[in-house]
């Protein structure tokens, strides 16, 4: 991914899971690229900066809400330079694309102010229900930053019908619609039991059938739903009726929640790691892209095996920076291009 600005030059690295870790970055075209790695908590903030002697070169702390508290070099020491690339890179807290000039936050679908706790415009959708945040359509991470998280200030929902069958071990299988903020919808087959390594199911005992209400908070697309691995934990019980509940955790920590009424016997708690399939997906108006064609164009323009997206094939949104399509790395609202 390539930046300019003035005659500095960023291009960016991402790794195939879409995390960004390196910036080749040149002054003018008189000077040579140096290349800086970034560092990352479990929340995705970069949280510094090494250059390629593993030197670090940069830290930042952030408060809870992404407000940057300090911006400082190995010892500690405030850095003021606005040419250090401390302060020349725009990434900074959970990585989202910092704009110094406004303050904001760039999430794809919209900005987020760090002062205010609140996105500057409304979710693209609605919902409605018993809880304030269902209605307040500004807020961040209901207003829960410690524990939740927002790629792209939007999430996933789905809905559909599911089936299981547990003793110890279990067989569940659903099929769902999937609903992201982009307008776009997918058909996904879910199963898990089949393949103790690959999508194991233990539970206690029961059997169920339910029309499962999932909430995915950091899916900014229903393409993440099939792309990335989610692990589910939770819990059933009826005899006749029927009321599950499941927490989904994924790499970057609590994901989502998926709500199971439905009808059944027994009471059972249960882990399992579902594998999910698309089977139609209607987009809105960005052009799809598999996660193996993001491999593939990555690998193609490789330079000295750096993930760096040639520009002339590629558009990119103006807003972040990145390239505009679906899947890890990409950008799958570009607000101007």
């Amino acid at each position: 991914m390539h930046e300019t600005r003035g005659t500095k030059t960023f291009d960016y690295c991402y790794d195939a899971n879409g995390q960004l870790y390196a910036v080749s970055y040149k002054a003018n075209s008189s000077t040579n690229a140096v290349t800086y790695y970034f560092a990352h908590n479990w929340r995705g903030d970069i949280t510094s900066i090494y250059d390629g002697n593993g030197n670090v070169v940069a830290k930042y702390e952030y408060d809870v809400w992404g407000n940057v508290l300090t911006v400082s070099n190995a010892s500690n020491q405030e850095i003021t330079d606005p040419n250090h690339i401390a302060n020349l890179n725009p990434f900074r807290y959970r990585s989202y694309y910092y704009d110094s000039e406004s303050g904001l936050y760039y999430l794809m679908s919209r900005y987020y102010d760090p002062v205010t706790h609140r996105f500057v415009n409304a979710d693209g959708y609605f919902q409605s229900g018993d809880n304030i945040l269902d209605t307040n359509m500004n807020a961040y991470c209901q207003n829960n930053p410690g524990i939740y998280i927002d790629t792209g200030g939007c999430f996933v929902t789905t809905v559909g019908f599911s089936g299981d069958c547990t003793l110890f071990w279990g067989v569940n299988a659903s099929i769902c619609a999937a609903f992201d903020g982009n307008g776009d919808t997918a058909l996904q087959f879910s199963y898990a039991g089949t393949n103790l390594k690959e999508n194991p199911y233990f539970g206690v005992a029961d059997l169920s059938a339910s029309m499962p209400i999932g909430f995915y908070w950091d899916a900014n697309s229903v393409d993440e739903l099939s792309e990335r691995r989610y692990f589910y934990f939770g819990g059933s019980a009826g005899f006749g009726g029927f009321l599950g509940v499941d927490l989904v955790f994924s790499e970057y920590g609590f994901a989502g929640i998926v709500i199971n009424p439905g009808g059944g016997l027994g009471a059972d708690f249960h882990t399992y790691t579902p594998t999910t399939n698309t089977i139609y997906t209607s987009t809105s108006n960005t052009p799809k892209t598999t996660n193996k064609n993001i491999k593939k164009n990555m690998n193609k323009n490789n330079t000295n095996n750096n993930k760096i997206h040639n520009k002339n094939s590629q558009k990119y949104c103006r807003a972040c920076g990145r390239p505009i399509g679906k899947g890890p790395g990409f950008c799958s609202s570009p607000s101007y291009y």
